[in-house]
Formats: structure tokens, C-alpha cells, sequence
């Protein structure tokens, strides 16, 4: 596993190629952070992704405001840990 136990954030989680990636690390064994704009599709996906198991967070919020991207980070480094990967 190449990502074992490496923080991930995922960007556009709540897309299809977001879940796509998503699937993909977690199949590494990443610890991910999931990121979008439609809470519901957010909660489904962590719920599908940790039911096996993984550990999965998720953060609602629009990348195109302000500081969103200091705000992924700070929330992902206090739920999970230092971040490795941001895609």
C-alpha cells in the first residue's frame, strides 16, 4: 500500500471523478479528508468509504471563496493529522 496511512484531502469529492479518487486512495490506504460543495453526496461517499473500515472525514465547502484552502488544512490536521497529499 503506497499511501498507508498518509493524510489525504480530496478536492471535488462530491464529483464522480472526486469518488473516483477517492476509491483509489483509500484502496492505498490513505487516511482522507473529503471536500465539496453538496453535503449529502459528501456524507454518502464517507459512509460507503468507511463502512469497510477506512478512515474518512469530510469537510463541506466552497474552494472558490477566500482562504477555503487554509481552512481544508486546519481542519484536516486537527481531525487527522499532518497532511500529505492535497488533490
Amino acid at each position: 500500500m503506497r499511501l498507508d496511512k498518509k493524510i489525504c484531502i480530496i478536492i471535488g469529492a462530491d464529483s464522480e471523478i472526486g469518488k473516483a479518487a477517492a476509491s483509489a486512495f483509500i484502496s492505498e490506504g490513505a487516511k482522507l479528508m473529503l471536500v465539496g460543495i453538496n453535503h449529502e453526496k459528501l456524507e454518502s461517499l464517507k459512509n460507503e468509504l468507511s463502512s469497510g473500515g477506512a478512515v474518512v472525514e469530510s469537510f463541506t465547502l466552497d474552494v472558490a471563496l477566500g482562504d477555503s484552502i487554509s481552512h481544508i488544512y486546519e481542519k484536516t490536521a486537527s481531525l487527522l493529522g499532518n497532511v500529505s497529499v492535497m488533490v
